[in-house]
């Protein structure tokens, strides 16, 4: 009691001294650890506001730091004082969820040039890129290499807006993060590549994880890369060899397995693809969502009914509220017929999203199995409107349109679709089915061409990290 009662003196103290800030620190760290056991709300202590918990007195404390370590920024960060101050200003916030609130302090201390290394990691932890990308920007040299490479990597999550602020940085750590530096740079090529379609870009990742390769011959992230790579070189041979190495160096990690039985399945070699796609529930010790989806197209294809439906269940069972499930439950009952069917998990779907593109395609096509096309291109073009860049959905707009019997229009939207998205099949069957007569044959043939080598890649990208649901580790 008495020791709450001499923190809560700090609190309302004048003193903007470190002496002050150092009993206040000590204080909160007890707060944090034991004190708490014995808090009680404050009465008449001249405090300005009432704390409901020992939480919102942690938080108020950390204010109170705040304007100790403006008034001496250079003395505060001296005494090493800034660390432990930080960490209870997170703690706090992050505890009574007013991240927010807490901005403008973080602010002050970068405007005071006081520890960026905590600050940056604030906002890497709480995912916000703008705040990161201009932390580097402005406070780069006192920023260690270690926490410059965290923010890298994690700004490589999203190349295409980071893409010119990255190498200066990749410059400075190439020399103690050779490993590291050499993956990012492929990363960025590779996403040159997406953007322009320039093959030149795919050769030089090629190279700099061949390079990786000799002194890193079992490493899985090297491998799958080098699987992926191939893959974009539509290099079916080689992309297999090389996901199958990855899985052998780490059977802990879905996407070689999806990659595997993606180029089963392009190749038709359904038995193939399902009996991977059975084991890697024993592998990984769990079900991948994307695995049992393309199972259960490998087996609509394959014509095994029965298995569709084990797949269908445990889909639905296991991922009932996520959107990627359910736009693949009602396509492949479409697919298969069954609009009542696919109708029921639209109806699931629609109690906890109705606002993504892809909901806005599968209502639409619904309404086309239901022939209201009017209906159907409404709906398609709000995904449209969602996702202009997602050539299927041109491509499913120019057969509705078709079917409006708007022939011209229909012809410019799919050859618009082939444009945006030359590596969608969709686009270019739509294309063929509303070409001139003059102009099918060549189609026809581009379709065949780009349907022996195609490999369906969604959902898979180039790694970064072992584990790609952090951003925090530095890949060794």
């Amino acid at each position: 009691m008495e020791e709450i009662k001499n923190g809560r003196s700090l609190l309302v103290s004048s003193s903007k001294g470190i002496e002050t800030a150092q009993s206040l620190i000590s204080y909160c760290k007890r707060m944090i650890g034991t004190l708490r056991l014995e808090w009680y709300p404050p009465e008449n202590e001249g405090l300005p506001f009432k704390f409901e918990t020992w939480v919102e007195e942690l938080l108020y404390a950390s204010y109170k730091l705040s304007t100790i370590c403006a008034n001496n920024s250079k003395l505060f960060n001296s005494s090493n004082l800034t660390n432990p101050y930080i960490s209870i200003l997170f703690f706090a916030a992050t505890q009574l969820k007013q991240l927010d609130a807490i901005i403008p302090i973080i602010d002050q201390i970068v405007q005071n040039i006081t520890s960026p290394d905590c600050v940056l990691l604030f906002y890497l932890v709480n995912k916000q890129k703008t705040a990161v990308s201009l932390i580097l920007e402005a406070f780069s040299i006192h920023i260690k290499d270690s926490t410059l490479l965290s923010a890298c990597f994690y700004l490589a999550q999203s190349i295409e807006t980071y893409e010119m602020v990255l190498p200066s940085y990749l410059d400075r750590l190439s020399q103690q993060y050779s490993f590291q530096v050499t993956i990012l740079r492929a990363a960025i090529s590779v996403n040159r590549y997406l953007i322009s379609n320039d093959s030149t870009n795919i050769e030089y990742s090629l190279e700099l994880i061949m390079g990786l390769l000799s002194d890193h011959p079992q490493n899985h992230l090297v491998l799958f890369n080098l699987a992926y790579l191939y893959a974009l070189k539509k290099d079916k041979e080689n992309s297999f060899k090389y996901a199958r190495q990855s899985l052998v160096s780490n059977y802990n990690h879905s996407k070689p397995l999806l990659l595997l039985i993606r180029i089963l399945h392009s190749n038709c070699q359904y038995d193939a693809a399902i009996d991977i796609a059975k084991s890697s529930a024993i592998i990984l010790d769990r079900w991948d969502k994307n695995i049992v989806i393309e199972a259960m197209f490998c087996a609509a294809e394959k014509g095994d009914i029965a298995l569709v439906e084990s797949m269908f269940k445990r889909l639905n069972r296991k991922w009932k509220t996520d959107s990627q499930a359910m736009s693949a439950s009602v396509r492949l009952n479409l697919m298969l017929g069954k609009i009542n069917q696919a109708t029921d998990v639209f109806e699931s779907w629609s109690s906890f999203d109705q606002q993504s593109s892809e909901f806005m395609f599968c209502y639409s096509q619904l309404c086309v199995a239901a022939q209201d096309y009017s209906e159907a291109e409404k709906f398609i073009t709000f995904a449209i409107d969602l996702n202009p860049k997602r050539g299927e959905y041109h491509a499913a707009l120019s057969a509705i349109l078709l079917k409006r019997g708007k022939k011209d229009i229909a012809y410019q939207r799919a050859k618009f679709a082939t444009e945006i998205d030359p590596k969608s099949l969709f686009s270019w069957v739509a294309l063929y089915n509303s070409s001139p007569n003059q102009l099918a044959s060549e189609t026809l043939l581009k379709l065949t061409e780009l349907r022996m080598s195609h490999i369906d890649l969604s959902e898979l990208s180039f790694m970064l990290f072992p584990n790609e649901s952090s951003i925090s580790g530095v890949i060794e």
